[in-house]
């Protein structure tokens, strides 16, 4: 995870801030409905650590020999 967080470190501040302003500005003011100023945000990070997990599942299984099976657990 730690690779995830450093290369989507500058979306999740982005995010986090983002959600920091809602919550103060709306949410605590009673404005409950779901918070659609963050979603861009929100999808881009998600992006961001989807992608990154993917490269991961790759490089790791082309590490491995060929046919073998990925460690137990995974």
């Amino acid at each position: 995870m730690e690779g995830a967080r450093s290369a989507c470190a500058g979306l999740q501040a982005e995010y986090t801030q983002c959600m920091r302003t809602w919550f103060k500005d709306k949410f605590l003011q009673g404005e409950f409905i779901p918070n659609s100023d963050c979603h861009a945000a929100f999808e881009e990070l998600r992006d961001c650590i989807s992608l990154h997990f993917q490269n991961e599942a790759i490089k790791a299984s082309a590490s491995r020999p060929h046919g073998e099976s990925p460690p137990a657990g995974r």
